[in-house]
């Protein structure tokens, strides 16, 4: 890999030349994600206050922390990353790999792996069965995990986001981990 960055917006080499994608455009791209998971999200909430349905909310979980790995792996892309026209590729800017795709998500597999655990112990608590007031059932989950336990896994994820700014190639630490780049879709005439 004999790549350069240039100007700190450009990589070249004996690949194709890509435009590195900044943090700016890539939060925009998970505020997309976001919204594309707010019909999985309603029904998990629909769930938790009147089905009580503990398949349904681990299917939903399990469902949720697949879809960034999944969708990097199989199209290089989230829907969000696919609507503001980035992709996520290798250092040889070629598709990355499975084993590259579940290890970009480490950062938020923390957060996932905690959220599958207080649903599991949430609907295991007979108090929630019994109830479907707000309040109640959010003083349940409070119970259920620390609150020091999501601050630092939250931390961790905002931290891994935040050092694209601060890179000079636009990595987070979870493009460093699995050795990939964040591009604009178009491949750029620089010369």
């Amino acid at each position: 890999m004999d790549n350069q960055v240039i100007d700190d917006n450009f990589i070249i080499g004996d690949k194709p030349n890509y435009k590195l994608a900044g943090f700016g455009i890539r939060f925009g791209a998970s505020l997309i994600d976001f919204c594309a998971m707010i019909p999985l999200v309603g029904i998990s909430i629909y769930n938790t206050y009147f089905l009580k349905n503990l398949p349904l909310a681990l299917v939903i979980g399990i469902l949720l922390m697949c879809y960034k790995p999944f969708m990097e792996f199989q199209y290089g892309a989230t829907l969000g990353k696919m609507a503001v026209k980035l992709k996520v590729v290798n250092l040889d800017f070629e598709k990355i790999t499975l084993s590259q795709s579940i290890t970009r998500y480490i950062p938020w597999l923390g957060g996932s792996l905690l959220s599958l655990a207080t649903i599991y112990l949430l609907f295991q608590n007979p108090e929630f069965k019994e109830t479907t007031d707000f309040m109640a059932i959010a003083l349940i989950q409070g119970e259920l995990m620390p609150q020091w336990i999501n601050y630092a896994v939250n931390s961790i994820t905002l931290i891994s986001a935040l050092v694209i700014i601060f890179n000079k190639n636009k990595q987070g630490l979870h493009d460093m981990l699995a050795d990939t780049y964040c591009v604009y879709k178009e491949q750029t005439d620089i010369f």
